[in-house]
């Protein structure tokens, strides 16, 4: 009788989470290029909140949602306000 590596077993739950959420979000990749870098993306994300949620007491836990592919760039671009030098500010734009 053989004992389940407990890293494959861990790889293996995060790879049907990962394919879960597919179907959650109705996600479709152009490529498996593409699935692979959405897949590391969500890895990343899974870790995060489990991390999160084992750590110390907070007020409250995180959870994935339809971002949870996405790499930090995609996730943080629509919130970046462009930055704009002192000078270029006028008295009458503030």
């Amino acid at each position: 009788m053989s004992e389940e590596n407990p890293q494959n077993l861990a790889n293996a739950n995060l790879a049907q989470a990962f394919e879960d959420w597919i179907i959650e979000y109705k996600r479709v990749y152009s490529s498996n290029e593409e699935k692979e870098r959405r897949f590391a993306n969500f890895k990343k994300t899974f870790e995060f909140v489990e991390n999160f949620n084992k750590g110390p007491k907070q007020s409250f836990i995180v959870g994935l949602n339809q971002f949870a592919n996405h790499s930090d760039d995609e996730k943080f671009k629509p919130c970046r306000l462009p930055y704009v030098e002192k000078e270029e500010i006028k008295e009458g734009d503030v």
